[in-house]
């Protein structure tokens, strides 16, 4: 199932049927109902343009003006468009919310999916030709070929590791994030906690840490970052720090959990890693064992 669309094709006036003008994007996430858009095709995949006439945030649905059935539809799609305008601007100094981390994450894993599955694309139809090359986005309805017809698939590298135990970390000092678990790399592009990109190209970049404290309310400072040949990616840098009021009374965190993201032009001698630093009165730093991450998806 695509990410940032659905698609019916069912006919009739019964739910989301082509007969009738209410469709549903229910199982499609979403950061805001206007990002939500949809358009018909025609039985020779020629694109249709359907007029909106609302969206329903709450019932998770978009109405047209007039069932897509009178421009002769065979298939309509409802697709995602998130804006790739920052919606978060963290400012120093200030305390991470779970809604400002939650949402600064969607945002790039949503993008990179559309621009992964292009949504929204007319894509081309072609006849009568002979030894054609195609690069890019291409849509073919029908194919009807004589000879030999050889189609290449992507293999585009789609990562994602996680930590199986506990690492301690040495306060205030930057640290590589040791990530022993591979769910999935696909094009055997990780080893020794660090990401070696397979081809140059966009990638999608997202990690996690969670760090706790052995002495209860006493973890000062959590940061963590993207490094790419040993530099910080610009942006990558988040951290929540708490502090001791003055005369008062210890104010600190026991645990804390800390995400960032960067969508990036790499090639193949520029090595990626996760790092953390984190700091505390006292007791003990350590990773919490399945709470840190690292997960990548090349875009082109």
């Amino acid at each position: 199932m695509a990410n940032s669309y659905i698609e019916y094709t069912a006919t009739g006036i019964g739910t989301n049927g082509l007969g009738q003008a209410t469709f549903s994007f229910e199982n499609l996430d979403v950061l805001n109902a206007n990002d939500v858009n949809i358009f018909g095709r025609l039985a020779n995949d020629t694109k249709v343009a359907l007029t909106i006439s609302s969206r329903d945030a709450s019932a998770k649905t978009i109405t047209l003006s007039a069932s897509p059935a009178a421009a002769y539809c065979t298939k309509v799609r409802v697709y995602r468009s998130t804006t790739s305008n920052a919606l978060v601007d963290f400012v120093d100094g200030a305390r991470l919310t779970e809604s400002d981390l939650d949402t600064a994450y969607k945002q790039g894993l949503f993008v990179a999916q559309e621009v992964s599955e292009d949504a929204g694309a007319v894509g081309t139809q072609l006849t009568n030709l002979n030894n054609l090359t195609l690069a890019g986005t291409t849509t073919v309805a029908n194919l009807t070929a004589s000879g030999t017809v050889s189609i290449p698939t992507s293999n585009f590298a789609k990562l994602f590791v996680t930590n199986s135990a506990p690492q301690t970390l040495t306060a205030n000092t930057l640290t590589d994030v040791v990530l022993n678990d591979e769910e999935r790399d696909n094009t055997n592009s990780f080893a020794n906690n660090t990401f070696t990109p397979p081809a140059n190209g966009y990638y999608c970049i997202q990690g996690q840490v969670e760090v706790n404290c052995t002495d209860p309310n006493d973890l000062s400072h959590v940061e963590i970052q993207i490094d790419k040949s040993g530099s910080t990616i610009n942006g990558t840098i988040q951290s929540i720090s708490e502090t001791h009021a003055s005369g008062g009374s210890n104010t600190n965190m026991t645990k804390a959990s800390v995400s960032t993201f960067a969508i990036d032009y790499l090639t193949t001698n520029q090595p990626i890693k996760l790092r953390v630093k984190a700091n505390s009165g006292a007791g003990t730093l350590q990773i919490i064992a399945q709470r840190a991450a690292l997960g990548i998806f090349q875009l082109a």
